[in-house]
C-alpha cells in the first residue's frame, strides 16, 4: 500500500475514533462527570470540541498532500498522550478513572505511532 493511501486510512480511522469518543463524552457526561469529579457540562464541551476535531481530521484525510496533515494530527496525538498520561499520574481520581484514561492514552499513542511510522515512509 502506498504511503498516501496508508496516511489517508490512518487519518480516517483517527477521525472515526474521535467521532466515537466525542459522542461518548456527550452521551455519558453524567456518569463520567461523577467518575472524574467534573461537572457534566465540561465533559459535554469536551465532547463537542472532540467532534469538531474529528471533522477537521476527516477533512485533512481527503487532502492530496498527506504529509502536513499527518504531521499535525500525529503531533496532536502525541500531545494528547502526554496530557492523558500526566492525568493518570497526578489526578486525584479512582483507579477506575485512571484505568480508563490510561486505556485512552494507549489508544491515542497507537494512532500517533502509526501516523509517525507512515511519515517516515519514503515511497510516494
Amino acid at each position: 500500500m502506498r504511503s498516501r493511501d496508508r496516511a489517508r486510512r490512518w487519518l480516517s480511522a483517527d477521525a472515526l475514533y474521535c467521532f466515537g469518543a466525542g459522542a461518548l463524552l456527550i452521551s455519558l457526561s453524567q456518569p463520567l462527570g461523577r467518575l472524574f469529579h467534573l461537572p457534566a457540562w465540561l465533559l459535554v464541551g469536551g465532547g463537542v470540541a472532540t467532534l469538531a476535531w474529528a471533522s477537521l481530521v476527516a477533512l485533512l484525510a481527503r487532502r492530496q498532500d498527506y504529509r502536513d496533515p499527518l504531521r499535525v494530527v500525529s503531533t496532536a496525538n502525541v500531545a494528547a498522550t502526554v496530557g492523558l498520561s500526566t492525568a493518570v499520574a497526578v489526578a486525584p481520581i479512582s483507579v477506575y478513572g485512571k484505568a480508563l484514561l490510561a486505556a485512552v492514552a494507549a489508544e491515542v499513542a497507537a494512532f500517533a505511532w502509526l501516523q509517525l511510522a507512515t511519515l517516515r515512509d519514503r515511497e510516494p
